[in-house]
């Protein structure tokens, strides 16, 4: 197993390149993948870069770029600096003469509009100072020092610090150990702190800082850096990231940033504090803001691998970077956004030459080269999301299948009813071929689509509520007797159709931003007193593991073995009752309170303790964050109470509960209880025959009402990414292949719970039968 590392989301097979697929690339000029592509199901896959040794050398490299490409005209590059350096007086003189006489309102989007476009520009010229730092601005090194000293300290840079320790980033990039920015965490040195961080509010407090102090906080404090044995930073010319011969420029830096700061101290006192913010300090944010997103977002995606010193060369470390598209961005910035790769490989080339350069060396590297056009807003999110550590690959992930046709419940020819067992044997079908029979689009998340059934629902639920705070209270005793339960049924059915919707955010198919879906998901479930994160990971553990006697995490029915003597009491027409009114109305907080029905554990488990044993390490502080969240509503409606009285409250806001409640739970246990739905103990269990072994089933009107969670269940064990909004169209056409494997019940709902209650006490396997894996519901005790 290579000691490389690659950051750990979804497990794509690493395709090796080999010299004779590389020559027929060059010949055939098929240049590289992106980064992340959509398959035919829209879903993204990620292409990993090779992370073996490459089959080419720089030299190779080097004989595909035009010669021309390496020479740096002095008067060519001055032409882009004195360009920048007039654009950026010409933004000051407008911002000190013009912006300061607008009217207070229109200054409020002028100094913004200055800040972009000033920090855009210094950005541009940050680079041109970068390159100085290169040797890529001419062939006269006291020349480019000189002006990469000036740029910089002007901008309170440290030049030739920041200079030596870049050039170390580029000497060791993708070594876990010698890297110099950005270098990764592994999984197993991330603490507590890393799970406060790796929720959405977490994700969003590291990008502020990252855009705004997090320059600060690496000059300063070499956060993100190098570790090294005593502390380390930009302006102590002893700092371990230098060495002898370069502490004196260090200390010529320091001096430079000394004198530039009591620069502006004195402009301080002149012109006032507050001007030296717009003017000055607010532009020099975005650049620094610029400089860090884009040294992080070049560095850090699913597809780069990095490594460790028993894997790490140059080549394959200088490889580990990626071209990003920055729109209008790219121009402004000198193209060090989308010609990162070639300047990691020749930083002498200067940025005039780079693009040329880079299409040049793209037919040698092919899979090598590795480019996303992710908007960067939207990438930002999606790198803090998903690029949180390394670790090495444990091998290769081990393909799972999916598949399961007919009612399940048919009547013979004396009127008989027949139940016709799904077949427990293992499927003749893959998960792949289920999912080419799936229409590509079906799998096609919309934000704005999702959206207007969310809408839709807070519309009708905030309605059904309107009408009955307005009119209900205050009709006369007799109607209310009847109009009270009508509201509950209505709204509760409305607000199960948001619970829906959150358990949609769950699986991320609301829309494609996870931390959108997280959000909303939390409010609704969190507005219905619902532990949104707690659920969410007991939930996903029972899509995992669907029809497992030993880690199905709800509804797990009892072996004929282990029921007791009060299995015969309720194993009654009146234990029956019971068990269904119990069911209906307090059998998700028993379920969520106490595990009821649920899987057994060692200890005692429920879905607000953080240490529960249902959850892992990493997913502990959301569960607190689910509990924080529950306090916060449980004490909303208790000064609502106060405020409107307790009854008030039971009538408009906990009776429909109880109805969300009772859908909820009857909804999960008949999809899964049924006596044509197999059971399997670990000797027979795998994920496809679990994931077959359930069911849908009609609940009329219902259907729609509650975006058809109901009557599209097989699919959404299959594939839970796909939108309710799809799931029929998926469902029809997933039946044809999965033949007998699905099963359909369109029985009456109270009459299947009944009948459900009455014959689904218990499983066994079939006497005689060679396989005794498979369980089967039966109640003759």
């Amino acid at each position: 197993n290579p000691q490389f590392y690659i950051i750990p989301i979804r497990r794509v097979l690493n395709s090796k390149i080999t010299e004779l697929s590389l020559r027929k690339q060059i010949a055939s000029h098929r240049f590289s993948r992106t980064a992340t592509e959509r398959s035919n199901s829209s879903v993204e896959v990620v292409n990993r870069a090779p992370s073996s040794k490459p089959p080419f050398t720089v030299g190779d490299i080097k004989k595909a770029i035009p010669p021309h490409c390496f020479n740096r005209s002095l008067i060519r590059s001055s032409s882009y600096l004195f360009m920048d350096l007039f654009l950026s007086s010409l933004f000051y003189y407008v911002a000190a003469v013009y912006i300061p006489r607008l009217p207070v309102s229109l200054s409020y989007v002028a100094w913004p509009v200055y800040w972009i476009l000033q920090g855009s520009v210094q950005m541009g010229l940050w680079v041109i100072g970068h390159e100085c730092g290169h040797q890529a601005f001419s062939d006269y090194p006291w020349l480019n020092d000189t002006i990469g000293y000036l740029l910089h300290t002007g901008m309170l840079a440290p030049y030739f610090s920041w200079k030596y320790s870049h050039r170390r980033h580029h000497s060791n990039t993708g070594s876990l150990e010698h890297d110099e920015s950005f270098v990764p965490k592994k999984k197993s040195s991330l603490n507590s702190i890393a799970r406060l961080l790796n929720t959405p509010p977490g994700r969003l407090f590291r990008l502020a800082i990252l855009c705004t102090v997090g320059w600060l906080l690496y000059i300063c404090f070499n956060v993100s850096g190098r570790k090294y044995e005593k502390f380390a930073n930009h302006f102590d010319p002893k700092s371990p990231i230098y060495n002898d011969r370069e502490r004196f420029q260090i200390l010529l830096t320091d001096i430079g940033l000394v004198v530039t700061s009591y620069g502006l101290y004195k402009l301080a006192l002149a012109q006032g504090f507050t001007w030296l913010i717009t003017i000055y300090f607010a532009p020099l944010v975005i650049v620094y803001g610029f400089l860090v997103v884009i040294t992080w977002l070049h560095h850090t995606h699913r597809s780069l691998p990095h490594y460790d010193s028993t894997e790490w060369n140059w080549l394959r470390g200088a490889l580990s970077t990626m071209d990003r598209d920055y729109g209008v961005f790219n121009t402004v910035l000198h193209h060090i956004t989308d010609t990162h790769v070639a300047h990691h490989l020749f930083f002498t080339i200067p940025h005039y030459h780079a693009m040329e350069a880079t299409k040049a060396i793209k037919p040698i590297l092919g899979e090598y080269y590795q480019f996303d056009d992710t908007p960067i807003i939207k990438a930002m999110w999606r790198e803090a999301t998903e690029c949180f550590f390394v670790e090495a690959d444990e091998g290769e992930d081990k393909s799972k299948g999916m598949g399961s046709g007919g009612r399940a419940t048919e009547r013979d020819n004396s009127g008989t009813e027949v139940v016709k067992r799904a077949p427990s044997s293992k499927p003749p079908f893959t998960l792949g071929d289920i999912k080419k029979a799936i229409p590509p689009h079906c799998f096609n998340r919309s934000l704005i689509k999702s959206s207007s059934y969310l809408f839709t629902d807070l519309f009708l639920s905030f309605f059904f509520y309107y009408v009955a705070a307005k009119y209900i209270v205050h009709l006369p005793t007799p109607l209310s007797y009847v109009a009270w339960p009508v509201y509950w049924i209505l709204q509760g059915s409305v607000q199960m159709g948001l619970w829906v919707i959150g358990h949609e955010c769950g699986h991320q198919a609301f829309s494609d931003y996870q931390w959108l879906n997280d959000t909303i998901g939390y409010f609704l479930h969190t507005g219905m007193l619902a532990p949104y994160f707690s659920w969410k990971y007991s939930h996903r553990r029972h899509h995992s593991n669907t029809a497992s006697l030993e880690n199905d995490e709800s509804f797990v029915p009892k072996k004929k073995s282990s029921l007791n003597s009060i299995a015969r009491l309720l194993n009654t027409p009146p234990g029956r009752l019971f068990r269904l009114t119990i069911l209906c109305t307090i059998g998700w907080l028993l379920y969520i309170c106490f595990n009821v029905s649920g899987r057994k554990y060692e200890k005692f488990a429920n879905h607000f303790d953080p240490k529960s044993p249902i959850y892992s390490e990493r997913e502990r502080l959301q569960i607190l964050l689910t509990d924080v969240g529950l306090l916060v509503a449980s004490y909303g409606v208790y000064k609502l109470a106060l405020a409107q009285g307790f009854t008030w409250l039971v009538l408009v806001y906990f009776a429909p509960l109880v109805i969300v409640y009772g859908f909820l739970v009857v909804i999960t246990w008949l999809h899964h209880t049924h006596r044509s739905l197999p059971h399997y103990d670990s000797t027979e269990w795998n994920w496809l025959r679990g994931a077959l072994s359930t069911m849908d089933r009609d609940y009329g009107v219902f259907n729609t009402v509650l975006h058809h969670i109901t009557d599209t269940h097989v699919a959404h064990h299959l594939f839970f990414t796909i939108p309710h909004y799809h799931a029929m169209e998926a469902t029809k056409a997933i039946k044809p292949i999965l033949g007998e494997y699905y099963q359909f019940d369109d029985t009456p709902i109270f009459k299947a719970m009944w009948r459900e209650a009455t014959e689904c006490f218990f499983v066994e396997a079939d006497d005689g039968d060679d396989n005794k894996g498979v369980y089967w519901f039966n109640n003759k005790i």
